[in-house]
């Protein structure tokens, strides 16, 4: 006879037949829901994409997309956009903040 380990490790195992039913069907919602949830993500991105006009951004998205091993994207940015990502963090830390409506205000045309 199997442990309890064993049981709770595979809970089809030892359910009867129509449990193992309702298990797999529930599994398969599940997986049916993030497989919508997936492709409903993948619309609203290329939705957004198609509305990009900063060709950073769309230099950074072809990286992304032609990056096929783990490479720190700190590793791959300039050493100016290296720089500015420090002096704000200076900033920060020396406490130079702005509230975020003034920043939206003053960046609004570029929104």
């Amino acid at each position: 006879m199997a442990s309890k380990a064993a049981a709770v490790t595979n809970p089809t195992r030892w359910a009867p037949w129509h449990d193992r039913q309702k298990i797999f069907k529930l599994g398969t919602m599940k997986a049916k829901t993030s497989d919508i949830n997936i492709e409903k993500d993948k619309l609203e991105i290329i939705k957004w994409v198609t509305t990009l006009k900063d060709e950073t951004s769309i230099e950074r998205l072809k990286m992304l997309k032609d990056s096929r091993s783990k490479v720190d994207w700190w590793d791959q940015i300039s050493d100016e956009e290296k720089n500015a990502i420090d002096k704000g963090l200076a900033d920060i830390k020396a406490g130079r903040l702005k509230p975020h409506k003034e920043v939206k205000k003053l960046y609004e045309k570029w929104l």
